[in-house]
């Protein structure tokens, strides 16, 4: 007798090759694009670590009902300091070479590129100019993206950033900018000035 399910030959049971598959699809691969200087002791890196390993451990108590279908979260990690010059780079290093060690040792040496495992995802980063880079180039391949702290007002055109999502407010009438302006108003301030650096987080504070 054959069932569509499985292959059943005598008493024993082949599990289909689309199983096999399915089975290998249950990853699910995210990038972790961090600025590590100026952290004394824990980096942002160290800390997604331990998170993703509590999500990933099903038998520990904490979060055991997230991704409880065995789907397993992958990280790697890069620092993407708070330069686009540098954050691109990292990106960009990680999307190509992910996996080619794995594979290479499976392939006896060959090419492992093309074997290289699609990138699901990216956290990071925490500077917007660099944010902004890293999600030009990720919006090409529809890469999901979410920065913690990554505030710059443009970053909400999905027509320029159709792939970043960002955890804070956008610099402008929605977010701090907003509430300053809402504060200077209510103190009824006529003059005030401004001291800012020539970053893109201040120049979009200062517009």
């Amino acid at each position: 007798r054959r069932d569509r399910g499985t292959s059943m030959v005598s008493n024993e049971i082949i599990e289909p090759r689309s199983n096999v598959f399915q089975a290998q699809r249950r990853r699910v691969y995210v990038a972790g694009l961090f600025d590590e200087s100026n952290y004394e002791k824990w980096t942002p890196s160290e800390i997604l670590e331990v998170a993703v390993d509590l999500i990933n451990d099903h038998e520990d108590g904490w979060f055991d009902d997230v991704l409880d279908d065995g789907t397993e979260l992958v990280l790697r990690f890069a620092d993407s300091g708070c330069d686009p010059r540098k954050s691109l780079p990292a990106y960009w290093d990680l999307r190509t070479n992910w996996g080619a060690e794995e594979s290479k040792d499976v392939d006896g040496g060959c090419d492992s590129r093309r074997s290289a495992p699609r990138l699901h995802g990216i956290i990071g980063c925490r500077c917007s100019a660099a944010t902004a880079a890293v999600a030009r180039t990720a919006g090409l391949e529809v890469v999901p993206m979410v920065s913690p702290v990554s505030s710059a007002a443009d970053l909400s055109e999905k027509a320029d950033y159709p792939s970043p999502f960002r955890l804070v407010g956008p610099d402008d009438e929605r977010g701090q900018v907003g509430a300053l302006v809402s504060l200077l108003r209510k103190m009824e301030w006529e003059w005030v000035s401004v001291l800012a650096t020539n970053t893109k987080y201040a120049r979009d504070m200062m517009r």
